[in-house]
């Protein structure tokens, strides 16, 4: 994510529970949160992707998805069973 930051892109970051994040709030103090927007989302749930993707479609017209550090919980994340 620090790479995409430092290459002046926009980058919206989900988790669970942003707000409770403490690396993404640092992040989000050192870039801004013009560079770093912060969303909730729970993958696993159909609502909450629907939700968001509501959501973000008003922010932008283009999402890259890369899956982070987060995703080891069911097999998923680097190295998945």
């Amino acid at each position: 994510m620090r790479k995409f930051l430092a290459r002046d892109n926009r980058v919206i970051a989900t988790g669970r529970k942003t707000a409770e994040a403490a690396q993404l709030q640092e992040l989000r103090q050192q870039y801004g949160p013009d560079r770093l927007l912060l969303t909730d989302l729970d993958a696993s749930r159909q609502d909450s992707v629907v939700a968001w993707a509501r959501g973000v479609k008003g922010l932008t017209q283009h999402v890259d998805v890369r899956r982070g550090a987060g995703g080891g919980g069911r097999g998923g994340g680097r190295g998945g069973r």
